[in-house]
């Protein structure tokens, strides 16, 4: 019996998620190209094979072994038309693609008429209790950033906050990177309770993560810490772009004077800041007031510094949604 590919059944909806994942990969690299010369790139990669083998000294030994066998390399001007090219082409597949499941021609080039942007509906969380009086109700792909001085709280609050998105939103993966698979991990993981959909990882370098993300889509993304990672606001925003359906937290650590360690575009990046200051979470966003609540369980906690009354419960499955968080103005 003769046997054809009309005769393979083919399910689109399986494969569409694939071709267009496919694609924004391959408009990152070629956008990489245009941006880059081959010395550049060549010494990057040849740099990572030496920090691998030989640590900092083969780095730095691999890179320039990269740049010299790559300085006669020159990207002419018909190669950089011949990428340009590609370029659009992909870019176009991927907006045919995208236009066939429904997105806007507005939403693809990235302008949109204010009558259209009134109407638009977003697809947002509906968070619960406290979490929706601390945050509010998140668009989908939201960026969160929680920082604060050590034993302040802030690896709680997110241990906490991964627990609530996985048993109400999906997949969540939490590098504590860190604690790393600690006992001090494990304690908050036992107080807190864990799940099917709660993942956690002990990785300490970037393309751990952007791997790791690559082989396995996460509702949600905790990286705990970016300052011990050392990764920088434009990798952040790499993972981002590659994970457009992933939502992301990132921890960060803050300086002797309460404010967060690293360039100010982590801020600007970002929908949600958290500060964690001894034990209580000060949170600045875009989808609610500036509001504040504590993290850890405990009696009532009278008024503070600022002359907010903060309360709390006693900590219970029965009533995670009685929390009272208070609203007042923050200036940080």
């Amino acid at each position: 019996m003769d046997f054809t590919l009309d005769d393979i059944e083919i399910n689109q909806e399986e494969i569409t998620p694939l071709k267009v994942e496919k694609l924004k990969g391959e408009i990152s690299m070629l956008k990489s190209k245009l941006n880059y010369s081959p010395q550049l790139r060549n010494s990057l990669l040849t740099a990572l094979a030496g920090y691998l083998v030989g640590g900092v000294f083969g780095a730095i030994a691999g890179g320039g072994i990269g740049y010299f066998i790559s300085r006669d390399i020159e990207t002419t001007d018909v190669d950089i038309q011949v990428m340009k090219n590609l370029l659009t082409q992909k870019q176009n597949e991927l907006a045919e693609i995208l236009r066939s499941q429904g997105v806007s021609q507005e939403e693809i080039d990235g302008i949109m008429s204010s009558e259209a942007l009134i109407k638009h509906q977003y697809d947002c969380y509906d968070f619960t209790g406290k979490w929706e009086a601390l945050i509010g109700l998140p668009a989908k792909g939201f960026h969160a950033m929680i920082f604060g001085l050590p034993k302040a709280g802030k690896s709680y609050l997110s241990v906490q906050f991964a627990k609530y998105l996985s048993d109400n939103f999906g997949k969540t993966l939490y590098i504590a990177s860190e604690e790393g698979f600690s006992k001090t991990l494990q304690k908050k993981i036992q107080e807190y309770g864990g799940n099917k959909n709660l993942f956690f990882a002990n990785f300490r370098e970037y393309d751990q993560i952007k791997q790791a993300l690559e082989n396995d889509a996460f509702e949600f993304v905790f990286i705990d810490s970016v300052n011990f990672i050392k990764i920088e606001p434009e990798q952040v925003e790499e993972l981002k772009g590659l994970n457009p359906h992933s939502s992301f937290v990132t921890i960060q650590q803050a300086t002797k004077e309460g404010q967060f360690r690293g360039s100010q575009e982590f801020a600007h990046n970002c929908d949600i800041i958290i500060k964690v200051d001894a034990g209580i979470a000060h949170q600045q966003g875009r989808f609610q007031e500036p509001s504040e609540m504590p993290v850890f369980d405990g009696p009532k906690v009278e008024e503070n510094k600022e002359g907010t009354q903060v309360f709390q419960t006693e900590k219970s499955a029965e009533n995670e949604d009685n929390y009272e968080v208070q609203t007042n103005e923050l200036a940080y």
